[in-house]
Parts: C-alpha cells; structure tokens; sequence
C-alpha cells in the first residue's frame, strides 16, 4: 500500500490512519458497450499496436471506459495531466470478482486515451492540446475454461448477465498523495497545494468523514501520483447514490492557487485560527531565535565599550572617542531591534515582513562589531608600540604593515622592534658628507645606522625592512648603512 504523508494537523484531527487506509479508490460505471462496436474498438487498440486475436474459444471479450477525468460524485478528483501520464498502466492488471482478489477472473489487454466521440488521443499531444474531459478505455477478457465445473458454469451465467447489462466494472487504483481542488461559489476552480499550512482542509473531504463544504467553497480530493491497479467485475451497488457514472463526471479545470484563495474572504475566526498555527509556530520560533541573537551581540557590543573604555592612551583618545560614538549609535539600534521584536511578537499577522527587517539589521550590526573589534585591534597595537617608545607615525606604520599577523606574530614583531626604539642620546661617531649629504649618526645597534630626526621616517621604514629580513629570510652580516 502506497505511504501518504501526514500532517501535523490531520493527526491532532485523528485522521491519520484513514488517511493511509484510503489510499485507494474504486470507481464504478455501467458495463455496456452502447456506442462503440467491437470491431471499431478492435480497429483501435489494433492501431495502437495491441496484439489481439478476438475470437478465442476460451476468452470473453468485452471493452469499458475505466476512467473519465474530472470531478466525480464522491468529490475526487481526477486531474488530465495524473490520468494522462498514468494511461497506459491498467494493461496486463487484474480483472477480478466483486474486488475479491482471490477470484480472478481475467485481466486488461490494452489501454488508450479517447475523447468524448471515442476517437483515440495521440501519444504525441501537447499538454496544452489535452480535452479537459477524457477517457481511458480498456479492453479485457474473462476466462471462460475453468477446471472446476461449477466455477466454469458461474462465469457463464455471468457472460450472460454482462450481455444483458446488469452488471458494473469498478476501477481500482493506487495514489500516493493528493492536494485540495475547491469550487467558488461563482463556479470557479482552483488546486491548493497540500501542505503543513493546508492540511486542516483534510478534515472537510468526503473521503475523510467532512461534508466537502468550506465556508463558500467545495472542497475535493484530487488525486497524485495514480497507478491503475486492476477492475473488479460488480453487480450494482444497493444504495444508487453510491454509484459513480461517468456521465456524472463533471469536467475540471483549475490552475494553482496559494491558501489565500479561500482564506482572504471572510470566514470563521476560529478556522482561520487553525489555518495560521502551524505558521504561527514557526514565526514565534524565529523570534525566539533572533531574540537570542540580539542578545549575544548587546554582551558583545558591551564587552567591546569596555575595553575601548579602560584604554588610556594620548596617541589613541581621538579615535577611541570615535569609537564609543559608534558603539554607543550600535547599541541604540539593538534597543530598536528588541523594540521590533516585542512588536513582533504582539502582532503574528504581520510577522513576516517584521523579522526579515529585524534579521537584517541583525546581519548589519554583527558586521559592524567586527568592524569595530578590527578597530580597537589596531588602537590596542598602536598604544603598545608607542609604550615602547615609538613615534606615534612609525607605530602607524607597522601596524599597517603587519595587520594579517595574528597577536602572537605580532608580539613577536614588537620584541624585534622594541630595541631599535630607545631614548635620544648623544652619538658616539658623527660622519659629514663632503657634498652636503644629510650626516648620520651610528649607534651601537646591531650595526644599524640612525639618520638623525629629519631624515627619521626613511630611517624608520629602514629598519622595519631589516626587521622583517631578520624575521623571515636568511641572516644578514651586519652592516653599517651609508647616504
């Protein structure tokens, strides 16, 4: 038996099993051969390229409409495109007695799509050339030579009985899901999908115990995914309004509409209620989450104006204060934000549209954090250079030059630059140039030549150059530098 999905609420309405109990349908329509003779059907199954050879002592032979699309009378619905890409799966099914699968009877030999003048449907139509109305015809035989005699002399009272028209054949088939086909008031027809969202509709089908009735609209089965599974041979039902004809097929035709079809109209507070609750539930989830959310980045934001704040530094006031400005405009718009979330949480109805904003100025914030957290890196690094006595520009510079270094690398570059940065003191050797060079002053550190202070930023990118060769490539004799 096919698996057809469960929704939450189809269970808490304890439709569950019904709902996998009937995954099958009979269809039951008169047996009679009215307006086809067997040689036009024997010429069309012929040309569909059946192998038929009729007049076989052992066979009856007789040819049914199996289907017909559209809404029947028990409000299932049969949609053109399911009935046409499951057209020819009837052939070689089961023909059996009263849906009794342990007495069969014969099986169906062929399948074809006709139209309402029983003229064959081409393989090759287009969807779009498809009646909106038509029929699977089947052709089929009965066993006539069974070894039991009396078995064999039942089938021959039914032949005859089928001859006169007192009997019925009832389509079996299989389906593994179905969506909701609903009639307006005005006549007009729509399919909604089944879903998380829809499923409360389940409980008004027919087939599941409703009375096929919502608010204005008539609600329907139709079907997905079918498989023609067999016939069963019947006599005719003792309640007539359990019958189902096909001249009582009604064609349908419907395009795809979401849940608003049917719920922007006016209806019953309380099934608009059970409509939105699964959706309903989801959006709180999401508050919840990005109420957290919030949260943790306020800790963050807090943590980070703390630390700006216990930084006292004369090179780094100007761009901590700069910092707290931002801070501070961050912390203003997670105020707004859990603003919006209580709002939100008010207010279901327009949910939606809510946390998207809120998620995105989440998203906003957290980027910022990260922009400033990069920021107070750079101040922190700056303010550790200048307490080792480096010029404020210079610790610029190498904080520029290695921002990728991670904090340990850096430490590492700070140790290395730390000794090249030391209070002014007289030089010891003093070499002028005879063409008005600028003079250099040569200190003892490790070979190193200091420019004096108007050439000190060459200087400085000379010795960050050294630094990064003594660092990463191979030893370098040392050597004093000239103009």
């Amino acid at each position: 038996m096919p698996k057809i999905a469960i929704y939450k609420s189809e269970r808490e309405a304890g439709l569950a099993k019904m709902i996998q109990a009937n995954a099958s349908i009979a269809y039951t329509t008169r047996l009679e051969d009215t307006k086809l003779s067997q040689q036009a059907l024997h010429n069309l199954f012929k040309s569909s390229g059946a192998d038929l050879t009729e007049d076989q002592i052992d066979l009856f032979y007789l040819n049914t409409i199996l289907v017909t699309t559209g809404w029947n009378k028990n409000d299932d619905v049969f949609d053109r495109l399911e009935v046409w890409a499951s057209r020819y799966t009837p052939i070689h099914k089961q023909f059996n007695l009263e849906h009794d699968q342990s007495k069969i009877i014969g099986h169906m030999t062929t399948a074809k799509a006709v139209n309402d003048e029983f003229l064959a449907i081409a393989d090759d139509t287009s969807i779009d050339d498809l009646p909106e109305k038509f029929h699977i015809l089947t052709g089929a035989v009965i066993y006539r030579h069974l070894s039991d005699p009396e078995a064999n002399s039942e089938i021959e009272t039914i032949i005859e009985e089928i001859e006169r028209s007192e009997w019925y054949v009832s389509m079996e088939c299989l389906f593994t899901g179905f969506d909701y086909a609903v009639t307006a008031a005005n006549g007009e027809q729509r399919v909604i999908p089944r879903d998380e969202t829809t499923a409360f509709l389940t409980k008004h089908l027919r087939a599941y115990g409703g009375d096929g009735k919502y608010d204005d609209f008539t609600v329907g089965r139709c079907l997905r995914n079918i498989t023609f599974s067999g016939k069963g041979l019947v006599r005719k039902p003792a309640n007539p309004e359990s019958i189902i004809f096909n001249e009582k097929v009604s064609a349908f035709k419907a395009s795809i509409a979401n849940l608003g079809y049917i719920t922007s109209s006016s209806y019953n507070t309380k099934e608009k209620t059970m409509a939105n609750e699964n959706k309903d539930t989801e959006k709180d989830t999401q508050v919840q989450v990005l109420t957290e959310r919030l949260n943790q980045l306020n800790n963050e934001l807090t943590s980070a104006r703390e630390t700006i704040k216990n930084f006292e530094s004369s090179a780094t006031t100007a761009k901590i204060t700069s910092l707290e400005s931002e801070l501070s405009a961050k912390s203003e718009e997670v105020t707004s934000l859990k603003t919006e979330i209580s709002n939100l949480t008010a207010s279901v109805s327009d949910l939606t549209k809510k946390v998207s904003d809120a998620e995105t100025r989440a998203s906003a914030a957290e980027a910022e954090l990260k922009t400033l957290n990069a920021a107070k890196v750079t101040v922190e690094r700056i303010a550790l250079l200048v307490g080792k006595n480096a010029p404020e520009d210079e610790a610029k510079s190498i904080v520029e030059l290695f921002q990728d270094k991670d904090d340990a690398a850096f430490a590492t570059i700070v140790n290395i630059f730390a000794s090249k940065w030391v209070a002014p003191t007289q030089p010891t050797n003093t070499t002028a140039s005879t063409n008005n060079s600028t003079p250099n002053v040569v200190v003892e550190n490790k070979g190193v030549v200091v420019p004096d202070e108007t050439n000190r930023a060459e200087a400085s990118r000379i010795a960050m150059a050294k630094a990064f060769e003594d660092m990463f490539c191979q030893p370098v004799e040392n050597t004093e530098i000239g103009d």
